[in-house]
């Protein structure tokens, strides 16, 4: 189990080569498919966004503007972290990413949708 942040071990060569055994590969496999898939479907709702906020941006103040902006932002980063560092050390914390870009993308739609109907 794991305590303070501290504890964090990074991942070397021999931590890598300790799970990739054939069993462990084939589970890795798996995963990757995974999460290539849920990245996939959070790319889809950024698109969403990215289209949504072309078709109403006429519509928005500067405020909300900049608001749907930097949330769109944050979404990508955090996407960003698991398409370059491919997630596969951390399940958990890959998926916990993945669900954050995922709420960045939807409290952007939400904000647009709303500042579109006023």
């Amino acid at each position: 189990t794991m305590s303070k942040g501290h504890d964090v071990r990074t991942a070397s060569g021999d931590t890598c080569v300790a799970c990739h055994t054939e069993q462990h590969r084939e589970m890795l496999d798996k995963w990757e498919k995974t999460l290539a898939s849920e990245v996939s479907d959070v790319e889809e709702v950024e698109a969403e966004v990215r289209a949504l906020l072309a078709e109403l941006q006429g519509d928005l103040n500067k405020e909300q503007l900049n608001q749907a902006n930097s949330m769109i932002t944050e979404g990508v980063e955090l996407l960003n972290i698991v398409r370059v560092g491919n997630g596969v050390h951390n399940k958990k914390y890959a998926v916990t990413i993945i669900d954050g870009a995922f709420g960045k993308f939807e409290d952007a739609i939400e904000l647009l949708e709303d500042a579109g109907t006023n």
